[in-house]
C-alpha cells in the first residue's frame, strides 16, 4: 500500500490475505479504567491500570473485534486481573459513574458460568461486611448481582436483576451496564437495546436519595470462571457511555487504501 486508513488484513480464500475495513473495537479514552482486547500476547490490559495475576483463558482468532478474542474452556479459574492504586478496583471508596461492557459468545450458557466476579469486604461501623459483584448465567440470561455494594450513609441496598432476552449460544452480543451516580439510574443493554432499568434509590424511583457503589478492600477481578465460549473487548469506563442501538461492527468512518504503481 502507498497509503491506507482503517484497513486490516484478514485470512482470505485459498490461504491468501484479504483486505477488510477495521472493526469498531473499543478505544482508549481518558475515562477508560480497564480495556482487555486480547490483541497483545504479553499484557491484555491496554490502560496499564491492571496487571494479569493469572489466566486460564487462551487467545483465538475467531473474534468479533480486532484480530483476537479470549477463549474459555469451562475451567474453574478464568482470567484474574489486579488493579493498581489508581484504578477503580484497586482502591477503597466510591466508584462514581461507570460503564462496563463486553462482547460475549457463549458455547453453552449454562447456569453458574461466570462472566465477572469480584469478592471483597468493607468495614461498616467497625464491622466487616461481605461484598460481591457478579455477572453469571442463570436460566439462559445474564444475572447481575450487587451484594452490599450500593450504600447511603450506614445502610446498604442489595440489587439483583436479569435481562429480558434469552442468551443465544454461539452468537456474538454486546453487553453494556451503565450507572449514573447523579440520578442512581442503572441500565443494562444487549446489542444497544434496553434489557433492564432500575434506580438505586430508597423507593426504586427517581429521587434525591441515591445509593452509590462503594468498594471495600481491593481485590482481584475474575473474568470467565467456569465459562465456555469467547469474550472480547472487556472494558470499564469511569463515566456513563450509553451504547448506540445501531451498534456497528466496522469502523463507521469508512476506510480506503491506495496501491503503489503497478509496473
Amino acid at each position: 500500500f502507498l497509503s491506507s486508513r482503517n484497513i486490516t488484513k484478514i485470512p482470505g480464500r485459498f490461504g491468501k490475505e484479504a483486505v477488510s475495513i477495521s472493526t469498531a473495537s473499543a478505544a482508549l479514552t481518558p475515562a477508560t479504567d480497564l480495556l482487555l482486547n486480547f490483541e497483545n500476547t504479553e499484557d491484555y490490559d491496554c490502560t496499564g491500570n491492571y496487571r494479569i495475576f493469572s489466566s486460564n483463558l487462551t487467545r483465538t482468532d475467531d473474534t468479533i473485534m480486532g484480530k483476537y478474542a479470549a477463549l474459555g474452556k469451562g475451567g474453574e479459574r478464568g482470567l484474574e486481573v489486579r488493579g493498581s492504586s489508581g484504578s477503580m478496583f484497586g482502591r477503597e471508596g466510591p466508584t462514581g459513574s461507570f460503564t462496563l461492557s463486553f462482547w460475549l459468545n457463549p458455547s453453552l450458557a449454562e447456569n453458574g458460568e461466570n462472566v465477572l466476579s469480584w469478592r471483597s469486604s468493607r468495614n461498616m461501623e467497625n464491622i466487616p461486611v461481605y461484598q460481591m459483584i457478579s455477572a453469571a448465567f442463570f436460566n439462559n440470561k445474564i444475572e447481575w448481582t450487587f451484594t452490599n455494594i450500593f450504600s447511603m450513609s450506614n445502610s446498604v441496598k442489595n440489587i439483583s436483576f436479569s435481562g429480558k432476552s434469552m442468551i443465544i449460544p454461539n452468537v456474538w452480543a454486546l453487553h453494556t451496564l451503565c450507572f449514573n451516580e447523579e440520578t442512581g439510574l442503572l441500565e443494562y443493554f444487549v446489542n444497544g437495546k434496553t434489557e433492564a432499568v432500575l434506580y438505586t434509590t430508597a423507593n426504586g424511583r427517581e429521587n434525591t436519595g441515591v445509593y452509590i457503589p462503594v468498594l471495600g478492600f481491593p481485590a482481584d477481578i475474575e473474568i470467565g470462571s467456569g465459562f465456555t465460549g469467547k469474550i472480547d473487548d472487556f472494558c470499564i469506563q469511569q463515566t456513563v457511555v450509553p451504547p448506540d442501538y445501531r451498534q456497528v461492527r466496522f469502523n463507521p468512518s469508512g476506510a480506503y487504501f491506495e496501491s503503489k504503481a503497478i509496473g
